[in-house]
C-alpha cells in the first residue's frame, strides 16, 4: 500500500499526491494444488482545506505479478491493482483525481517446468474513487492451459453526491487450450477498443462523453427518436462473447456490466430507455445468446436467441422503454442499481457475438408510452418477460447485448 499524500490548507496551496505500490508472488507445488494472490493499492491524495487543492491518488499498474506451477494439480492465480482515492476537499479548492488502475495478466502453463491440470486466473483493476474525476480501470487476462477459467474485472467510482456512483465491468469464460478476457470501466470519456480475438469482453463508460453518444444516435434513427433531445445518459457498454481454443466442445462466455445511479441528481425523472445497436456475428458456431437486465434486483428485461443471426437482428437500431423512474414507481427508488448480463454459447473456434447498448432517461417533453404501465405491473409481480419497443406495439420477449445508459 502506497503512503498517503500530505494535506494542505489555504487558497493557492496543493496537497500531496499518494505514493505508488507494487507486488509480485509465485507459488510452486510439487504435488497437489497451489494458489497465489497479490494486491497493490496506491496511496490516497492528501486533503485540501480552506480553498487548497486536494492531492490525486496514486495510479497502480500490475503486469504478470503472479505466476506458479503444479505437477498435475489446479493452479489458481489472482492479482488486483487498486488506484489511490483522490483527497477530500473543502472551501472551494480543486478536487484531486482518483488514481488509474491497470491489471494485465498473461500466463502460459506450457512454459512451466511441470504442468497443471487446470489454471484459474483472475485479473482485477479498481480505479481510485474521487469527488469528480474517478480513476479509470482496465484489466485483461490471457491463459494458455489444458483447462480452467478466467475472470477479468474493472471498477470505477465517485464519492457520494454524484449522479453516477459506480460502474463495474466483468468478463469471464473457460480455458480450453486458451482463454482471454478484457474488462474496462470509467466514468466520463469514451469507450476503449475491444481486443481482437478476446473470448469475453465487457467495456463500460458511465456518463459518456457527448461525442460518443452523438455518434451512436446519428447512426441509429430509432434509438435517437426514443431518447429525444437533451436526454440523460447513464452509461454505454460493449459486450461480447466467443469461442476460445480449437476445441469443438460447447463453451459459454459471460459479460456483465453493473452500475449504481443516484436518481435524486436528475433534474426530472422520466422513463428507463435502452437502445441496442452494432450487433455482429463472427463465424458459424454461435448456438445461443441470452441477455438479462436487472434493475434493483428484478429481471426487467430477458431475451434468449437460438442463433447469432437472431441476436444480431435484435441488436440493430432497436429501443425499448422499461417504464417510469418517477418516485413511487417500481423503478422509482432514489438509487437505481443496474446489472446487464450477456452469455454467448459457441461450439466452433473463431465464432463470437458482440453488441452494444445505450441506457438512459429521455427528456420530459417526450411522450410516455401508455403501454409502459402494464410492464410496471408485471415487474411488481416479479415477472419481467415482456417489453415495449418505442414507437411500436407490445412485443415479447425482449433482448439486448450492449448497453448505453444516460443521466440528466
Amino acid at each position: 500500500i502506497g503512503g498517503a499524500g500530505g494535506s494542505a490548507d489555504g487558497g493557492g496551496e496543493s496537497a500531496g499526491a499518494g505514493a505508488a505500490a507494487t507486488a509480485t508472488a509465485r507459488a510452486v507445488a510439487t504435488s497437489g494444488s497451489a494458489s497465489v494472490s497479490v494486491s497493490a493499492k496506491g496511496g490516497a491524495g492528501g486533503a485540501g482545506t480552506d480553498g487548497a487543492a486536494s492531492g490525486s491518488g496514486a495510479s497502480i499498474a500490475l503486469s504478470n505479478a503472479v505466476s506458479g506451477a503444479t505437477n498435475g494439480g489446479i493452479l489458481t492465480l489472482s492479482q488486483t491493482a487498486t488506484g489511490g482515492a483522490g483527497g477530500s476537499v473543502s472551501g472551494g479548492g480543486l478536487a484531486g483525481m482518483g488514481g488509474a488502475a491497470s491489471s494485465l495478466l498473461t500466463f502460459d502453463d506450457s512454459k512451466q517446468p511441470t504442468h497443471s491440470s487446470a489454471v484459474k486466473a483472475t485479473s482485477a483493476a479498481i480505479g481510485g474513487a474521487a469527488a469528480t474525476s474517478a480513476g479509470v480501470a482496465y484489466a485483461t487476462v490471457a491463459v494458455t492451459a489444458a483447462s480452467g477459467a478466467f475472470h477479468a474485472q474493472a471498477q470505477s467510482s465517485l464519492f457520494t453526491g454524484q449522479l453516477i456512483r459506480s460502474v463495474t465491468a466483468i468478463a469471464t469464460g473457460v480455458v480450453s487450450g486458451t482463454g482471454e478476457g478484457q474488462s474496462g470501466a470509467r466514468i466520463g470519456g469514451t469507450l476503449r477498443a475491444a481486443l481482437a480475438g478476446a473470448q469475453s469482453v465487457a467495456l463500460a463508460v458511465a456518463a459518456p462523453a457527448a461525442s460518443t453518444t452523438s455518434t451512436v444516435l446519428s447512426a441509429n434513427s430509432k434509438i435517437a427518436a426514443a431518447f429525444g433531445s437533451s436526454p440523460s445518459y447513464f452509461a454505454i457498454a460493449d459486450m461480447a462473447g466467443g469461442h476460445g481454443g480449437s476445441s469443438t466442445a460447447s463453451q459459454v462466455a459471460t459479460s456483465e456490466i453493473d452500475e449504481t445511479v443516484d436518481l435524486t441528481k436528475l433534474t426530472a425523472r422520466q422513463d428507463l430507455v435502452i437502445g441496442f445497436y452494432s450487433g455482429a456475428v463472427t463465424g458459424g458456431g454461435v448456438t445461443g445468446v441470452t441477455f438479462d437486465l436487472f434493475a434493483d434486483g428484478h429481471d426487467v428485461l430477458h431475451e434468449a436467441f437460438a442463433s447469432g443471426a437472431a441476436a444480431q437482428a435484435w441488436f440493430t437500431n432497436n429501443a425499448v422503454d422499461l417504464g417510469s423512474l418517477a418516485s413511487g414507481q417500481t423503478l422509482g427508488a432514489n438509487t437505481l442499481a443496474l446489472r446487464a448480463v450477456m452469455t454467448v454459447t459457441t461450439d466452433a473456434a473463431g465464432s463470437a457475438f458482440t453488441g452494444n447498448i445505450i441506457v438512459g432517461d429521455p427528456p420530459p417533453a417526450r411522450a410516455t408510452p401508455g403501454a409502459a404501465l402494464p410492464l410496471v405491473s408485471a415487474m411488481a409481480s416479479f415477472d419481467y418477460r415482456a417489453g415495449i419497443s418505442c414507437g411500436e406495439t407490445w412485443r415479447a420477449p425482449v433482448r439486448m447485448t450492449s448497453l448505453l445508459v444516460r443521466a440528466a
